[in-house]
């Protein structure tokens, strides 16, 4: 993956940003980004996240208040 140096995540505090970074969204996300700079195809992103070079993955909820 990546690294440019600075946080994909803001938080108010440092334990607030290790357990952003720990989630299980931020490990799906980098697993699939990892697939795609391996230059696999049709890789799935976890909804309401933005894929490198692609389109927003909409969630349930952007679904449900008609934002998609």
């Amino acid at each position: 993956m990546i690294h440019v140096g600075i946080d994909l995540h803001h938080a108010a505090n440092r334990e607030a940003r290790r357990r952003l970074w720990r989630s299980p969204s931020s490990s799906r996300i980098g697993q699939a980004s990892e697939k795609l700079a391996d230059g696999m195809k049709n890789v799935v992103f976890p909804e309401g996240t933005f894929p490198p070079g692609g389109p927003y993955v909409p969630s349930r909820a952007d679904r449900r208040l008609g934002l998609t």
